[in-house]
């Protein structure tokens, strides 16, 4: 499965109960555990490791404020109050006393005081599977710190051992140079003990590091290295571009259904059930698992085959894409009185170099946001009162936050493949369902454009365990191939010796995937081409909150955010009860 198990050991939570739901970024000593007695076996290392990960799905917030910083959304929400921490920084008018901005400090601290608790042990006990553990637990370390530094700058950086109360106050805040030396040293040393794939789906890889670290490089203007790491993944083959684009962002999906030849009102039928007709769209050119316990004549229950959607009412498997082009399948739906289940995988694909997985196993509540396993922004993101009749097709219900732009939508030529899977076109969405029957209503929020932030709005399907906008399961995709592309495409083209073939290579390979042909490929070069590949990275990785951070690393902040500030709102402010905390020893953000 695609989900970490959680097999923490009570001790160990208790001991990080503090870290994560505290206000402070320091820990505070618990008299009911001893620390110090852990991490003798490979399990205890594995407990903490999980630990460590778990904080990745706090960073639901980083890509959603991160998003509404840019020109790409606006806040949204149900009225211009509605969640006031985002409206500030949606107007640029944020201050150190914004409540989003103090979780993302706070949860990001909390990651790297629990990859440094496993750090701090390392030398404790030997099993031969350290290494990749110590692996992990440094490409985490970068990671978080990698947050917090493109946030707020200097930050205290504090190296395999935790941040415990009553050492702020002698911690200063690091320079951001020698941050950034760390997380390069933490991940090129990560580089070495990573595995290329790891047992567990969703754990750290020597792509993931590989990845990470040529994103730290192109932030800080070191374009050769960048281009050399980036080179040594893409050329390693694992991975690739997914064929098409809209299979990116749906979630994995079971579709169990009925065949049958009666109209027996209790049996399952593909146009008006539990497969609703939208979901076609899902598995056609997919490879799915066909299971059932009576299999349609020349299937095999347990075999995955190739699925072919040829209208509304019917879905053909074949056992290749060459047999199915060829017109050799068998017609899942015309017969055989028996349950039948396909399942169609699309997080953690080829593409994916990180992920971090979700989860709609457990419940969620707005008492604690990071106690939750489910990707909060999915549902901040979601259709606001969405309903369908008589089903809602593919999508359900949100807080309309995050909401696109008409220009970020305008962007797209219209050819571009990309534009209408990235951000949902809610009335042309409401008049193509019209004419297959179904009617859909939904409401309108603050600041209504008349698109969503489609690659995460929740999704049908899931267990919609209270509170359901809390728990939905999408994954984020962290690092993905394209962006993978892209940044070695800008780092070839801006180094001091460019190589603009090889940026034009990786670029139209982007390019050729969004408009389905070579048709829209560029031939540019130079400066030229930088625009271009900025522009490209725009329109491919729209919605996944890389949008304010790549305005600001590359200058164009100011030219493209309304009320931006040079020389102010580069950085976020600190929190200010972290000044406070420290004895008022830090000096704020310019501006703030």
């Amino acid at each position: 499965m695609k989900k970490f198990t959680k097999t923490f050991i009570i001790t160990f939570l208790i001991s990080f109960f503090v870290v994560a739901c505290s206000d402070d970024f320091v820990r505070v000593t618990s008299n009911n555990i001893d620390t110090e007695n852990y991490f003798n076996s490979e399990e205890e290392f594995e407990s903490a490791l999980i630990g460590a990960y778990d904080l990745l799905q706090s960073t639901f917030y980083n890509v959603l404020v991160g998003e509404i910083a840019s020109d790409n959304t606006l806040a949204g929400g149900e009225n211009a109050s509605d969640g006031s921490a985002i409206q500030q920084i949606d107007d640029m008018i944020h201050t150190p006393v914004n409540v989003q901005l103090r979780d993302i400090w706070g949860w990001m601290f909390a990651g790297i005081n629990r990859a440094n608790f496993i750090l701090e042990f390392q030398e404790k006990v030997d099993f031969e599977n350290k290494p990749n553990i110590i692996a992990q637990a440094k490409f985490l370390r970068a990671y978080y710190y990698f947050e917090l530094v493109k946030w707020f700058g200097p930050v205290p950086l504090v190296v395999d051992q935790r941040i415990n109360f009553g050492d702020q106050f002698g911690l200063d805040r690091t320079p951001v140079a020698d941050i950034y030396s760390q997380i390069e040293k933490d991940l090129a040393e990560a580089i070495q003990d990573l595995p290329e794939q790891q047992l567990m789906i969703g754990k750290v890889t020597k792509g993931a590091a590989q990845g990470l670290l040529g994103k730290v490089y192109l932030y800080n203007d070191k374009f050769a290295e960048s281009a050399d790491i980036l080179d040594q993944l893409i050329s390693s083959n694992n991975y690739d571009l997914v064929p098409l684009f809209a299979d990116l962002f749906e979630n994995d999906t079971n579709f169990e259904f009925l065949t049958s030849s009666n109209d027996d009102e209790n049996d399952v039928h593909l146009d008006s059930d539990q497969i609703h007709i939208e979901d076609h769209i899902l598995v056609t050119g997919k490879d799915v698992l066909y299971t059932s316990e009576s299999p349609v004549e020349g299937l095999s229950s347990g075999s995955t085959y190739y699925a072919i959607v040829v209208d509304y009412n019917t879905i053909k498997l074949a056992n290749s894409k060459l047999e199915a082009e060829s017109n050799i399948s068998i017609d899942l739906t015309g017969f055989s009185e028996s349950a039948h289940s396909l399942y169609a995988q699309f997080e953690n694909s080829i593409e994916s170099v990180f992920e971090v997985q979700y989860s709609d196993q457990e419940g969620g509540s707005f008492d604690c946001f990071q106690c939750s396993e489910g990707n909060i922004a999915v549902g901040f993101n979601g259709i606001r009162k969405y309903i369908g009749t008589p089903f809602g097709p593919r999508f359900e219900s949100g807080y309309s936050f995050n909401v696109p732009t008409q220009e970020a939508y305008d962007a797209y030529n219209a050819a571009d493949l990309r534009r209408d899977i990235s951000i949902l076109n809610i009335e042309k969405w409401v008049a193509e369902w019209a004419e297959l029957g179904v009617s859909i209503t939904y409401g309108e929020g603050n600041e209504h454009t008349g698109f969503f932030n489609r690659k995460y709005i929740s999704r049908r399907r899931d267990l919609n365990i209270p509170d359901p906008n809390l728990t939905n399961p999408n994954n984020y995709r962290a690092i993905r191939f394209a962006d993978v592309l892209l940044m070695a495409a800008e780092a070839h083209n801006r180094k001091t010796n460019p190589d603009d073939v090889k940026a034009l290579e990786y670029m139209n390979r982007v390019r050729t995937r969004a408009f389905g042909n070579t048709d829209y490929n560029t031939v540019a070069t130079g400066n030229t081409l930088t625009q271009l590949i900025w522009n490209e990275r725009r329109l491919e990785l729209m919605g996944e909150g890389h949008r304010f951070f790549d305005l600001v690393r590359t200058g164009q902040a100011a030219n493209y955010i309304d009320g931006f500030e040079t020389g102010k709102h580069e950085l976020f402010p600190i929190p200010g009860v972290e000044i406070e905390l420290t004895g008022n020893i830090w000096e704020q953000n310019p501006g703030y």
